[in-house]
């Protein structure tokens, strides 16, 4: 499993820990957005210590099957507090979820 069947090129698993522009919505934006329009974006909630697990566990081991490199994993994001994706420590989850991204790359 060389990245992506039939293409030479590797293919670099993308993952993240949660998204949510919603913060950064001026007050007179329409609610909710209208989809595909700005400012609609996904929302990725529900970020734990074990959520980290399921996104970054298969990403480390789709790397760990690609016979040739480089291999990389692209992370979103390590402060992206107003969006909710951030891998540095937190009070609620504490290291949690850098050990888990730890552990599905060993």
């Amino acid at each position: 499993m060389d990245g992506v069947p039939g293409r030479e090129d590797p293919y670099w698993p993308v993952v993240t820990q949660g998204w949510d522009v919603s913060a950064r919505n001026h007050p007179y934006e329409p609610w909710p957005p209208v989809r595909w329009q700005w400012p609609w974006g996904h929302i990725v909630v529900g970020n734990t210590r074990r959520s980290s697990a399921s996104w970054s566990a298969p990403a480390g081991a789709f790397l760990a099957l690609q016979k040739k490199g480089p291999k990389a994993m692209v992370i979103n994001a390590w402060n992206e507090w107003t969006e909710g994706s951030a891998l540095l420590p937190t009070r609620d989850q504490g290291d949690g979820v850098l050990r888990a991204l730890a552990a599905a790359l060993k």
